[in-house]
């Protein structure tokens, strides 16, 4: 259960990733001033935050979904 929840995490801050980066070329290719603003070091801070806070928020999510319907009783499921 959690090893999945932390799959999807890390598939969805990829995907999250993927398309900043490809958003910050597209506008520095119409804009090319905006190449020099880049700062490698904040956007690896970015794709680092995002990726522990996609692992984070699903692994919490199935954490708290899980345990709460194994904390109910059988009648109250149906």
């Amino acid at each position: 259960m959690n090893v999945r929840a932390v799959a999807n995490g890390t598939v969805s801050a990829f995907i999250a990733m993927a398309l900043i980066f490809g958003l910050i070329t597209v506008f520095e290719s119409f804009l090319p001033y905006l190449k020099e603003l880049r700062d490698t070091r904040k956007l690896g801070l970015l794709f680092v935050m995002l990726l522990v806070l996609g692992i984070g928020i699903t692994w919490l999510s199935t954490y708290r979904s899980v345990s709460k319907y194994l904390r109910m009783k059988l009648d109250e499921l149906y």
